[in-house]
């Protein structure tokens, strides 16, 4: 399950909740590809990163993870293959 929010400067961040009150942010998004409460698997499309200001690089995403309101390091709470 996720929550999408649009900051004020027209970004969008997608919220995706995971087993063990762990949640995921993306931010720095253009657009979202997901609805709010889509159920989402392993490789889903989230959504359109922003490109740079001059649209002459890739944008940055913004990542973190949080387990019960703090935020960890991802390595503790996804497995990375």
């Amino acid at each position: 399950m996720q929550q999408i929010v649009k900051d004020s400067e027209g970004g969008v961040t997608v919220l995706v909740q995971h087993p063990n009150q762990v949640i995921t942010v993306y931010g720095n998004l253009e657009s979202a590809s997901v609805k709010l409460n889509d159920w989402l698997e392993t490789g889903d499309k989230l959504g359109r990163l922003k490109t740079s200001a001059g649209g002459d690089h890739e944008g940055v995403l913004y990542f973190t993870v949080q387990q019960k309101g703090k935020s960890v390091d991802p390595a503790d709470v996804v497995p990375f293959d």
